[in-house]
């Protein structure tokens, strides 16, 4: 058995299309992760239609591994998973702020 690759941060992002403050944000996010050594690993797939976009970002891939309802078909560990829609705009010190809590939080925008 090999050992999983570890993040301590996963970013999801279902979408093909991204608004300029989400790319913004998530730019000046990741330079904050980098300064702190913490490791990231973004999930992205595009697709028109959305519940099997969120699958294959879920499962990193495009075809689907039923055998397990681990993320990414537990190629790997994580600390923390962030899902992100490609339309929101957030601060860095707002993410660190929900990285460091040991809560789960759920945040939904509309």
């Amino acid at each position: 058995m090999t050992d999983k690759k570890h993040y301590d941060v996963l970013i999801a992002t279902p979408a093909s299309s991204y608004k300029a403050a989400y790319v913004d944000s998530l730019v000046a996010t990741t330079r904050v992760l980098n300064e702190y050594g913490i490791s990231y690993h973004l999930l992205n797939k595009s697709g028109s239609f959305i519940p099997s976009t969120r699958e294959q970002v879920a499962s990193d891939s495009y075809g689907h591994d039923w055998s397990t309802n681990e993320i990414a078909g537990g190629k790997y560990s994580y600390k923390k998973i962030f899902w992100i829609d490609s339309d929101i705009e957030w601060e860095p010190d707002d993410f660190m702020r929900i990285y460091d809590s040991e809560m789960d939080v759920s945040v939904e925008c509309t």
